[in-house]
């Protein structure tokens, strides 16, 4: 599935209509091959919306919209989810006793997600990571690589703050109640992304197209499944 440069730049430029056959191709065959077993992971959001209303004009009303609710979302975005047409399921991070996860609970264990995911996961490494030196150091200044993944200089004060920076909430608040369903529902997930919307989901598009049955994330980038099984509408 892996595309050619001119091919990811073709895709890019298609028009609207084609673009829009290619998405519900992309959504029944995705359908098709897991039996029907299959969600939408839904945040409410502009993409996830934009992919449920294709999903319900292609195959239906039966497939689970399923939201996180972090509790970290504006009210108004709950209640435009709730609303959400078609079969809905709404879940929560939980810890491994069922006791409901907290903003707070994350930002004490884990750290605040500073700047940007990016950045901090590059702060958590350099902190508490057990890197080796050549890593370290590409971290810090770069090599014959270049200076790409460098974490800039004006945010190296955050490496002594007296307090922890991580890109962890966004796996404990959202994408573990995800796993968790998927295991225990044996479903796979819809996700929609733009796939040109920065500079690492279109390096994962480009290396993967648009669904991926067995393939490995870039991982700051796009998730914490070792092996994601997504979609991704194509626009």
């Amino acid at each position: 599935m892996k595309l050619n440069e001119w091919q990811f730049s073709q895709r890019k430029y298609l028009p609207w209509e084609t673009k829009l056959q290619l998405t519900k191709t992309r959504i029944q065959e995705w359908y098709d091959n897991w039996g029907g077993q299959v969600y939408l992971s839904y945040s409410g959001g502009l993409d996830s919306t934009v992919l449920l209303h294709l999903i319900r004009k292609t195959i239906g009303d039966d497939m689970p919209a399923v939201f996180s609710n972090t509790g970290l979302e504006f009210p108004e975005i709950v209640r435009f989810a709730r609303k959400a047409p078609g079969t809905f399921k709404e879940i929560e991070p939980r810890n491994k006793d069922g006791k409901r996860i907290t903003y707070r609970d994350v930002i004490l264990s884990e750290g605040y997600p500073l700047v940007s995911k990016e950045t901090a996961m590059k702060i958590r490494k350099l902190r508490h990571g057990n890197l080796s030196d050549r890593y370290r150091n590409y971290l810090l200044n770069g090599d014959e690589r270049g200076s790409f993944g460098v974490l800039p200089k004006k945010w190296r004060c955050l490496l002594n703050a007296p307090f922890d920076t991580s890109e962890k909430c966004c796996d404990v608040m959202k994408k573990k109640p995800f796993i968790k369903y998927t295991k225990e529902t044996g479903r796979v997930p819809f996700i929609g992304t733009t796939q040109d919307e920065g500079f690492v989901r279109a390096r994962l598009y480009s290396h993967t197209g648009c669904n991926v049955y067995d393939g490995k994330t870039i991982k700051p980038a796009y998730g914490v499944l070792d092996k994601a099984r997504r979609i991704t509408v194509c626009r």
